[in-house]
């Protein structure tokens, strides 16, 4: 940058810097990335010095970056960047976003395509040539780099295109890349795999595969002479390391491959093998390669031929099973991903575009569990489909997603045939296991038999399946496996150590398989059910909750792990409920809270049992009796917050949970369980996670309850519920069992704060804990190992031990609180409980009044507003309004309108008053929502938090982000703010007066800044 590079090394709070235009300078930067994950954009130098990352502009020099990074595009003359998965207009100057648009090259992809061909714009790119860049392997053109990528939604294919022209052929195996060019006229085709794109698969034009990197990897097998593999944009600067060198390995024929095969079968290494039979190969780094990829295809061989032993040990038979059309294996994790638990496991499981591993185990399963003698061995892989946890519930919850409107045609018929396969397992013993299945984890030695998936263990009536390979740790491998016993007795396996088990359901549980099986059917005669949204509101009302998380329930709960607008209920299905997507917001993240375990439940609780009601699901609706009657046993009787209330939350502080959380305290777990922690192999750990209640989670509570006291108006009911959340709130640190980390880790020198707690209390610099590894440090403080880190402590804190309640010196000003407060350098969390017990924080939630707007000094502080209006000789209303601007943080002309409830005449007088006395400044400023402000400086802010004049900076709580709201009621807050004009502290321009003399830096510079 600037003709300097940035040096960079460690992590987190060891991560330095360095400019090397000052070597000495070492600094600690802010908002740097820490390390290689795989998803840095391309920078771009920009004509007035500086890179470009897609957010702020960076120069030699800076020591804070912009966090936000974002891919870039531009033609040589303008600009876009990546928002949201959508190009628009940007200006890298000012970092500023414009209307989307994208390159005339991107548009270019569609002018000639054929219906339900569209633009994947995350994954086109477009930036001028850089110099050597010229004879890029991917081609350039009229000075430009790049692509642009298609995505047939018919056949499920996507084609790259290069700026020059040329195409790759259309694949289904993932994102492609424009055609590689290799030395002598070979072409490979880059293929983008894996759930990050970090997995590139180089293929012929037939699209076999002929090598598999991964991104980032160091001398891997298939690029054994690459220290590092970039990302694919880089690969523009590939070329030929040894020409003469790759001239000989082209010339290579059969019997020079067997030969190195050969010798590496009798002990000789690959790399000497090269050298010795491949003498023109002369650069170290090529030879390496060539290495590489020999070493990899002799273990390959020593592979092929232990699978051809294993081959001759009886297997399952192959049976003519009809051809997999629709239930693929990325269709079912999408269509599935809200209702199956989340699953991480070892080795290799089948994502390719068509791989149909799901529906492959299932049938295993179902020939397992067929009459006669079971097979040692069935020939699957692993899976990335958690069907194994849809067993009983949530394969109704299943099949009530595949009969949603909102559910795509595509993913309605992978579910449909999916539940076909589920239904022909036994008896339908998946829908109904009735104590009859068990699901487990076994430990077993690796080195005996390292591959298991597949394997079958039989004892008497007893099958065990294997289904996966959870982790490897050391010479142990964990098999998840599913186990069957007709009689519901289960037992051990010879050979395994049982580490997880549960059987699922019990013998009493009442039949659901014939109920799915005619759901199924009727989906298919009928089309999928129709939209109720009077039954969304029904059931909204019915529990409390927002019809829009109504309707999602009856939905089958879509999209609840999408994140910003990905995944919302479209707005065809919001507008009969009077939401927009800010409700939507809000209500998905509500319910993304539900376990999947609930999901299941609530969603199965809509279809009945009986499936000679089930076409009464089209006529009449869903019967909500059971659904209401289990969700109010399972998550209690909900206040439902008023949508206007859900768009502000949205729009000012995020769509987070809270809101719920300090409405319904008594149906909040953290709130009413007790806590009792323990040390376990990774730090501090509870023993029922539920119940936790952690630093985090306390200053969620007191910043919704302080936003909730400021946005509620006087006299509405759901104030009442903010003093018993309070109350709940400071009975759950009663707990003496509570141990919170408040985030006061580090100290301001860069060191461990409890270092300097040992210090105090005279402890031992290292050790000195208990058999658990606790250290006490006086009543309140614990110091405990580290998580991942255990030479070093973490900072606890036992709220029980600081309350009023626990003696002279317990409240917000608790030595224990004083002293890490001085200590720590991040000590927002600690704020807030210093501020939960306080008498300011009690005053605050519990205020209240005749029903109306606090913020309307008319209603709040009418006796202010007649001492205002004599003083400065104003209206009563121009007073209000003077009023309004010198006390609250966001006093914008929308707002005044809300709080008053004035008509638009009367505030237009009121608001030229007082523009007429000079008390106020009119201009344009951005984001401020008002033309009038006080005089003196303006303090910008980032969004959401609107920026405010720098008088008021006083009367306002310090906080680095967010919205801002005031910490004591509004009425004391205009108390304090006319108090100030009062006792001569006006808002007004500041005053400089020079030393005398002539200009410039001594010069007089009387008059108003």
């Amino acid at each position: 940058m600037d003709g300097q590079w940035l040096i960079a090394s460690g992590y987190g709070n060891e991560q330095r810097a360095v400019w090397s235009g000052r070597p000495a300078d070492v600094f600690k930067p802010t908002g740097l990335p820490g390390g290689w994950y795989g998803g840095h954009p391309v920078s771009l130098a920009l004509p007035d010095g500086g890179r470009c990352f897609g957010g702020r502009p960076v120069h030699a020099g800076d020591t804070t970056f912009a966090e936000q990074r974002r891919e870039i595009a531009s033609d040589g003359i303008s600009y876009w960047v990546l928002h949201e998965n959508r190009w628009h207009e940007y200006d890298p100057a000012s970092a500023k976003r414009g209307r989307m648009s994208v390159p005339a090259f991107f548009d270019s992809a569609l002018a000639d395509a054929r219906p339900g061909i569209v633009l994947t714009q995350t994954d086109c790119r477009l930036l001028p040539v850089q110099p050597g860049l010229e004879g890029s392997p991917f081609g350039s053109k009229d000075g430009l780099l790049g692509w642009w990528v298609t995505h047939d939604q018919n056949s499920g294919a996507w084609t790259a295109c290069s700026v020059d022209g040329n195409r790759s052929p259309a694949t289904t195996k993932g994102v492609p890349a424009p055609p590689l060019r290799l030395p002598g006229g070979a072409v490979l085709h880059p293929v983008q795999t894996g759930w990050n794109r970090t997995i590139v698969e180089l293929c012929d034009r037939e699209g076999l595969s002929l090598a598999r990197v991964q991104l980032g990897d160091r001398c891997s097998a298939h690029a054994a002479g690459t220290r590092f593999l970039p990302p694919l944009w880089y690969w523009h600067a590939l070329r030929p390391r040894d020409e003469h060198g790759s001239a000989a390995l082209r010339a290579v024929t059969d019997a020079d491959a067997t030969a190195l095969l050969a010798a590496v079968r009798d002990g000789e290494s690959p790399r000497e093998a090269v050298a010795r039979l491949l003498p023109a190969v002369t650069d170290e780094r090529l030879a390496l390669g060539v290495a590489g990829l020999v070493e990899e295809t002799a273990r390959c061989a020593r592979r092929i031929a232990t699978l051809a032993e294993r081959a001759e040990r009886p297997v399952a038979a192959p049976q003519d099973e009809e051809e997999v059309r629709h239930a693929y294996d990325h269709v079912l994790r999408e269509a599935l991903r809200e209702l199956t638990a989340p699953g991480h496991f070892y080795g290799y499981y089948g994502n390719e575009q068509h791989a149909t591993t799901a529906v492959d185990q299932l049938r295993a399963l179902r020939s397992l569990l067929a009459p006669g003698t079971p097979p040692s061995k069935f020939p699957f892989v692993g899976t990335g489909v958690a069907w194994l946890s849809l067993t009983g519930p949530g394969t109704v919850a299943a099949a009530l997603r595949a009969a949603a409107p909102t559910t795509p045609e595509g993913r309605r018929a992978g579910l449909l045939e999916f539940l076909d396969v589920v239904l022909s397992v036994g008896d339908g013993v998946l829908v109904d296991p009735r104590g009859r299945l068990r699901v487990v984890q076994l430990k077993a030695s690796r080195s005996e038999r390292p591959e298991r998936v597949g394997e079958v263990l039989a004892a008497g009536d007893r099958r065990l399946l294997i289904l996966s390979c959870q982790k490897v740790d050391a010479g142990d491998a964990y098999w998840n496996a599913v186990e069957y016993d007709p009689a519901g007795e289960f037992g051990p396996w010879e050979g395994f150590a049982l580490v997880e088990s549960e059987i699922r359901g019990t013998p009493g549980d009442e039949a659901l398989a014939p109920a799915v099986r005619r759901l199924v059917a009727l989906v298919r005669e009928r089309g999928p059910l129709p939209y109720r949204p009077e039954q969304a509101r029904e059931f909204a009302e019915r529990v409390g909750v927002s019809a829009v998380a109504g309707a999602l329930l009856l939905l089958g709960l879509p999209g609840l792990n999408s994140y910003g607008k990905d995944g919302l209920l479209p707005a065809e299905h919001l507008q009969p409920l009077g939401a927009k997507s800010a409700e939507a917001q809000a209500a998905r993240t509500a319910l993304g809270e539900l376990s999947v375990a609930e999901r299941q439940l609530f969603t199965a609780a809509l279809i009945p049992t009986d499936p000679g009601r089930m076409e009464r699901l089209w006529t009449d609706g869903f019967d909500l009796e059971p659904v209401v009657r289990i969700w109010i046993e399972r998550r209690g009787q909900r206040r439902a917050a008023p949508p206007e209330l859900i768009a502000r939350m949205v729009s000012e502080i995020g769509p987070g949970r809270m809101l719920d959380a300090v409405l319904t305290p008594q149906a909040r777990p953290e709130l009413t369980g007790r806590t009792e922690q323990r040390m376990r192999g990774n730090g501090l750990e509870p023993l029922d996670a539920q119940a936790l209640f952690t630093g985090s989670t306390l200053a969620a509570y007191v910043g919704m309850l302080r936003w909730l006291a400021y946005r509620l108006p006087y006299g509405d009911p759901l104030r009442a519920t903010l003093p018993e959340t309070l109350r709940m709130l400071r009975e759950r640190l009663t707990d003496p069992g509570l141990l919170l980390d408040l985030g006061v880790t580090w100290g301001h020198d860069g060191n461990t704060v409890s270092t300097r707690v040992r210090e105090t209390f005279g402890l031992p610099a290292q050790g000195g804990g208990d058999a658990e590894g606790l250290l006490r440090a006086g009543p309140a403080i614990v110091l405990a190992p580290m998580r991942h880190r255990s030479e070093w402590d973490t900072v606890w804190l036992r709220p029980s031990a600081v309350l009023p309640q626990a003696g002279e010196e317990g409240g917000p000003d608790h030595p224990a609180l004083k002293l890490l407060a001085a200590l720590s350098r991040d000590s927002g969390q600690l704020q807030s409980l210093r501020t939960l017990l306080s008498e300011e924080f009690t005053a605050l939630v519990t205020a209240d009044g005749p029903p109306g707007a606090a913020q309307h000094p008319a209603h709040s502080v009418p006796e202010l507003v007649a001492e205002a209006a004599q003083r400065c000789g104003l209206s009563e209303d121009a007073a209000g309004l003077y009023l309004m601007l010198l006390a609250l943080p966001d006093p914008t002309d929308r707002n005044q309108a809300a709080w008053t409830g004035w008509k638009p005449a009367r505030l237009k007088r009121a608001r030229a008053e007082l523009a007429a006395t000079g008390l106020v400044v009119e201009a344009k400023r951005s984001r401020a929502g008002r033309a009038q402000f006080l005089p003196g400086g303006w303090l910008e802010h980032k969004a959401p938090r609107l920026p405010v004049e720098s008088w008021k900076a006083p009367l306002l709580p310090e906080t680095a982000h967010g919205f801002v709201v005031p910490d004591r009621p509004v009425p004391e807050l205009f108390a304090r703010a006319w108090r100030r004009v009062v006792e001569g502290d006006a808002p007004g321009f500041e005053e400089f007066a020079g030393r005398g003399g002539r200009g410039g830096r001594g010069g007089r510079s009387g008059g108003r800044a």
